[in-house]
């Protein structure tokens, strides 16, 4: 049996050349990072396999479950989840079955979903403050916009106050008002975080601060919303949108600086993966509260469900591949 070593960029690369020159039954000895790239040990299976000693059996299987696992660690890849965790769970999770590629990729998604922090409890719900922390053009406001909506149908919540912190002139107020697009829901702008009283317990109150600064993501544990002694859910708001080293930044920053926190991931409809942030909320162990796939205050807020969640991001992996697919071509191919 010649071994021959394959050098490529990405795990999925490799992959390509292993079968283009070997073929689909080659066998998989190694796979290690490297400065250039990913290096690949594998060897052509040889046609008296199957007659072959049993500690060749052995090594065989060995080899077959190596290559289930590069597979494995290049589908993750492309998911979008990074190196770290798609290196976790690919070599270092004992959940995951690899007796074939199929089965490996089917239990590192349930596994996947499982490492999902999401939180537990109703994040819309009276008698609550809730209140958005974000970056600039993180949305929001329409985040907020979209669970007044939402709390509007609930016979528990008989009163929805919307506080804005910062004080806006008169055309953003009405165009605020336009976004909540209900006189029940009482505005207050300008409002000094200190200030703010408990709420009714048929009350829903909800806070929308200022865009972080560079300043505030340094020092976290100065934010006026930190130092208050009110219960306030502190929801950090997430664009999918973001760079994984932004996402990255913004979680380190603030997770475990404010009280009772979770996160809303937002903007999800914008983008071609959203496992940079699944990934960035696993490794803070950052609960997601909601998800929203749209700007628009008449789209959808989810509860967050861990499975959901992982079905999201395939689906939206799997229209990339379709489009990367067909590109260039007038219409699909029919494969018989």
């Amino acid at each position: 049996m010649k071994i021959v070593r394959f050098f490529a960029p990405d795990s999925e690369a490799a992959l390509a050349q292993v079968r283009k020159y070997l073929g689909e039954d080659a066998i998989v000895f190694s796979h290690k990072n490297i400065r250039e790239g990913v290096e690949i040990l594998a060897a052509a299976k040889a046609p008296g396999d199957a007659e072959a000693r049993p500690s060749r059996d052995s090594r065989s299987r060995a080899a077959d479950r190596e290559g289930a696992r590069i597979r494995l660690h290049a589908h993750l890849q492309k998911l979008g989840l990074g190196d770290e965790l798609a290196g976790q769970l690919a070599y270092r999770t004992d959940s995951i079955s690899l007796s074939t590629p199929a089965t490996a990729i089917r239990d590192a998604h349930a596994e996947l979903a499982r490492m999902l922090p999401v939180l537990s409890d109703e994040l819309i719900a009276p008698g609550k403050i809730i209140a958005m922390i974000g970056p600039v053009s993180a949305g929001k406001t329409s985040t907020l916009a979209k669970m007044a909506r939402l709390a509007r149908e609930r016979e528990d919540i008989a009163a929805i106050r919307f506080v804005s912190l910062e004080a806006l002139p008169p055309e953003e107020i009405a165009d605020l008002r336009e976004m909540l697009d209900d006189a029940k829901v009482v505005l207050e702008t300008g409002a000094d975080i200190a200030d703010l009283t408990k709420p009714a317990w048929n009350e829903l109150v909800l806070v929308d601060t200022p865009a972080l600064t560079q300043q505030e993501l340094r020092a976290p544990r100065k934010l006026a919303i930190a130092q208050t002694t009110q219960p306030i859910d502190c929801c950090l708001v997430l664009p999918a949108t973001l760079p994984r080293r932004t996402l990255e930044r913004l979680a380190a920053s603030l997770s475990g600086a404010l009280p009772r926190q979770s996160c809303v991931i937002t903007k999800v409809d914008s983008v071609d993966s959203i496992g940079p942030v699944l990934a960035t909320v696993i490794r803070h162990r950052l609960p997601v509260a909601m998800w929203s796939d749209g700007g628009a205050t008449h789209s959808h807020l989810y509860r967050a469900q861990a499975k959901h969640l992982v079905e999201k991001a395939l689906a939206i992996h799997r229209v990339k591949a379709f489009r990367q697919q067909t590109k260039g071509h007038e219409s699909p191919r029919v494969l018989n």
